[in-house]
């Protein structure tokens, strides 16, 4: 007798994702969001008063979390899934987005370091800089592959 191994997670993400997520045009949207959202995290900074800021703080993290969900089951995690999971084209094109994201983050740090070194005495200090980027490299692999995946075709 097969055992069937249980359906991971982020497999289950695509049933909660909103069915208008699924488009590429959403998925490019919510790719553009998710980038920006350090922004979200810059604004407590802003904020008079500790509870506001941690109100602030805390909206942006959910936010973040449910673009991050609906990414993930939009691109019916993909980019995390291990081969088991995936045929031979679903690979090559997960290991196709994984080289775009590195070229993405190697661009990213160089800019950075470039940055930082001709401005030593920027405004904001090079670990936060680079602190802000943090969501958006951790799942930079799905972000490529929502904006890069087509629109999936319609059963007749």
């Amino acid at each position: 007798m097969m055992r069937s191994q249980p359906e991971p997670l982020n497999f289950k993400l695509a049933r909660v994702t909103p069915r208008w997520a699924f488009k590429q045009s959403s998925r490019r949207v919510l790719v553009i969001v998710l980038c920006l959202s350090p922004l979200l995290f810059g604004t407590p900074v802003l904020a008079n008063g500790a509870l506001w800021t941690a109100l602030l703080v805390i909206a942006a993290l959910l936010f973040c979390i449910v673009c991050i969900a609906w990414l993930i089951g939009a691109t019916h995690a993909r980019a995390d899934s291990p081969n088991e999971y995936l045929d031979e084209r679903e690979i090559a094109m997960r290991n196709e987005v994984y080289l775009k994201s590195f070229r993405i983050v190697g661009a990213l740090i160089s800019l950075g370091f470039v940055v930082f070194t001709v401005f030593p005495d920027a405004p904001i200090p090079a670990r936060g800089a680079f602190s802000l980027l943090f969501p958006i490299v951790m799942f930079l692999p799905t972000c490529v592959l929502a904006w890069t995946q087509p629109d999936p075709l319609e059963e007749v």
